[in-house]
Formats: structure tokens, C-alpha cells, sequence
């Protein structure tokens, strides 16, 4: 435990799934988090006065040194059943939150036959992150159904280190990181149902900052080979072009050797990096009990650009369409190392009257070396 680096994994792995998900840049990337630390002045807010650096080394520094790195959702206002899954659980999660959970693509919001559905969500997520998730989806009759999400990672303060003062100066600065999507479904047939997300990405270190755009990009198939509440789905997430850091903190303060002239500024072009993409594949089965119980099982299987692959399984047991209890297991092959989810675990109550829907659920997902995820969201349906 006194060993884990939890810096280190923090920076290989994503959120959203959780987190997915937001941005954190691995170190399998073609620029790595380090690499960009120790360059940046928003990092360190070091002037690095004083420094000496040859003509070459001032050259090496200008075209950027880093390189590549190796490669790595009927019945009126049923918010539980074909769920607005707008919100940051997935099968693993909790367990079930849909016939087939999409985890933020559009094409499970393409089923809802309210009005409107709106979501918050805060997920604790490990060293002491939080995530922050908003989103309202509105039903056009015939035209199909537009959703409006707010994603935020919340850090924390992180003290400013420099070379002259390792042990920092006292100052501090905050990370953020968000992502704001808008989206478009419809229900193509009584089977079939696509949606579409853009996303605009923000991420800020200090001084430093970088922006991009990504989509996301599903599809829903319900009653596969005419077997009634078998469904299948996929999604692919997060594909985008590079996104690079720029910003006053990769200004950087230093001498020429043998030349006589003040100390100037040079920039340290920060090398592009890709973003952490995934495809999805799911498979659900909701089988027919009667009217006041209900059972629902999935399975997810996730291929990551940028770690390895990921398998969620889960079920779902309904009481009458207002009570539910969910359990999954997150887990990894054995080849991928420090992948730390485990048992999941959650509990949801949905209450509906008179075309009005109110849902509270609660899931805990099981974390190795760290306190488990919590997350807490509240739908209200109209």
C-alpha cells in the first residue's frame, strides 16, 4: 500500500465511464502528464532564472522534446425501465439501470415517452475526486429527443512546487476538467433506436489548457431474433482529434551559453495528444414475470484505447415499478494490471403520479487500495 502511486494510476486510467469520464492524460499517451508537469509553469510556476542552456538545448526544448510514447434504454414516465441514461452509471454500477445501459450516449434518451427528463449526479470517485453530472432531455413528437448534459471533475487544491522550493511555495492551484455535450436520438422502429452526443472538452492546469471535440455514437436493438426483452447495443465514445496544451505556463525563462545577452522567454512546444476513446458492447435480457416483479440482467464489454479491456455484468430485481435492487462485479483479464473495480451495489426508488416522476438511486462500487465510489443521482420526469 505504502508503494501504490496513486498519481501514477490516476494518470492512466479514465472517469466516466465514470468517469468516464474526463480527460486525465495517461501515461501511455504520446505526451505524458509528467512530461508536461515539469514543463509547465502552471504546474510549477517556476521562472527558471538563472538557467543556462546551450544553443542546441534551447533548440531541443523550442521543437518540443517529448515525442511519442509507445501504444498502447415502455409505459408512460418509466424512468427506471428505458431510463434517460444520461448520468454517469453503467452495468457495472448499477447494475442494470436499463435493458442495455449506454453510459451517456444518446440512444437510450430516444425511448422516453415523458415530456422531459432531468438528471443530477455527484459520484465520489477515488483520492478524494469528485464528479459532478447535470442533464435535461426534451421529447419533440415526431422530431425525436434533445438532451443538454454538464459533466465536472473536481480535484481539489494542489501546491505549486518550483525548483527553487521542491517543497512547495505556499501557493496552490485547481485543476479542472469538463465536458458539455449535446445530443440527439430517435426511435427509428419499435426496435431499433440511435443517438448521437457532441462533446466540448476543457481541461486547465495551471497556466496551461487545452480543448477539443469529440461524439459519441450508439445503437439500441430491442427484442433481438423476436425474443421478447432481448436487446443488444454498442457505442463508440470519445472520438475526436488531438488535443494540445498551450498557455503562458510553457513559457519558460533561460540564458544562452557564451552569448552575451539578458536572460529571455522560450516556449516549449507541448507534443498533441489522442483522447481516451472506447467501443462498447452490450447485451441485456428483461424476462417476464408478472406485474409487481420484475428482473433485468446485462453484460458490457468495453474495448479502451488507452488500458485494457474491461467486462460489467449486473442484475436488477423490481418491486411493483417503485423499489430496486442491483448488484454487478467490474473486472479485467488478468493481463491488465492495477485495474481496482470490483463488487457493485445500489438501490433505486421511483415514485410516479399523475404524469410526474421522481427516482432517487444510490450505487457503491467496490475500489482496491482506495475507499469505494459512491453516487448519488435524482431523475424527475415530466
Amino acid at each position: 500500500m505504502d508503494n501504490f502511486d496513486y498519481k501514477k494510476y490516476l494518470k492512466s486510467n479514465r472517469i466516466n465511464d465514470e468517469a468516464e469520464k474526463v480527460n486525465i492524460i495517461s501515461e501511455d499517451k504520446k505526451q505524458g502528464y509528467d512530461d508536461r508537469e515539469d514543463e509547465s509553469l502552471g504546474a510549477r510556476k517556476g521562472a527558471e532564472k538563472g538557467k543556462k542552456v546551450s544553443m542546441k538545448g534551447r533548440r531541443d526544448d523550442s521543437y518540443g522534446k517529448f515525442g511519442k510514447r509507445d501504444a498502447e434504454k415502455k409505459g408512460k414516465n418509466k424512468i427506471n425501465k428505458e431510463n434517460v441514461e444520461l448520468n454517469e452509471f453503467d452495468a457495472g454500477v448499477v447494475a442494470v439501470g436499463a435493458p442495455i445501459v449506454m453510459s451517456v450516449v444518446a440512444a437510450g434518451v430516444a425511448k422516453m415517452d415523458g415530456s422531459a427528463d432531468v438528471i443530477f449526479s455527484h459520484m465520489s470517485y477515488i483520492a478524494d475526486i469528485g464528479v459532478e453530472y447535470g442533464a435535461v432531455a426534451a421529447n419533440f413528437e415526431g422530431f425525436g429527443v434533445v438532451s443538454l448534459s454538464l459533466k465536472s471533475l473536481s480535484i481539489g487544491e494542489i501546491g505549486i512546487t518550483t525548483i527553487e522550493n521542491p517543497d512547495g511555495t505556499g501557493e496552490t492551484f485547481t485543476p479542472t476538467s469538463i465536458v458539455a455535450g449535446v445530443s440527439y436520438s430517435r426511435q427509428l422502429t419499435e426496435s431499433i433506436a440511435i443517438g448521437l452526443t457532441g462533446n466540448f472538452l476543457s481541461d486547465r492546469l495551471g497556466d496551461v489548457s487545452a480543448s477539443g471535440f469529440s461524439i459519441d455514437v450508439g445503437v439500441i436493438y430491442d427484442n433481438l431474433a423476436s425474443v421478447n426483452g432481448l436487446s443488444i447495443g454498442f457505442v463508440v465514445k470519445n472520438l475526436g482529434p488531438n488535443m494540445k496544451y498551450t498557455g503562458s505556463g510553457l513559457l519558460n525563462r533561460g540564458q544562452i551559453e557564451d552569448v552575451n545577452r539578458p536572460p529571455n522567454f522560450y516556449y516549449v512546444d507541448a507534443a498533441a495528444f489522442e483522447l481516451p476513446s472506447n467501443f462498447q458492447l452490450a447485451v441485456g435480457y428483461k424476462p417476464v414475470l408478472d406485474e409487481i416483479n420484475s428482473l433485468q440482467f446485462s453484460g458490457i464489454y468495453q474495448n479502451n484505447n488507452f488500458s485494457g479491456d474491461e467486462y460489467k455484468v449486473g442484475g436488477e430485481y423490481g418491486y411493483n415499478n417503485n423499489f430496486f435492487v442491483r448488484a454487478g462485479y467490474q473486472f479485467s483479464p488478468p493481463a491488465v494490471e492495477e485495474y481496482i473495480y470490483g463488487f457493485t451495489a445500489g438501490v433505486g426508488v421511483d415514485y410516479r403520479v399523475e404524469g410526474f416522476g421522481f427516482k432517487v438511486d444510490y450505487a457503491y462500487r467496490e475500489v482496491e487500495f482506495f475507499d469505494g465510489n459512491h453516487v448519488f443521482s435524482l431523475t424527475l420526469g415530466f
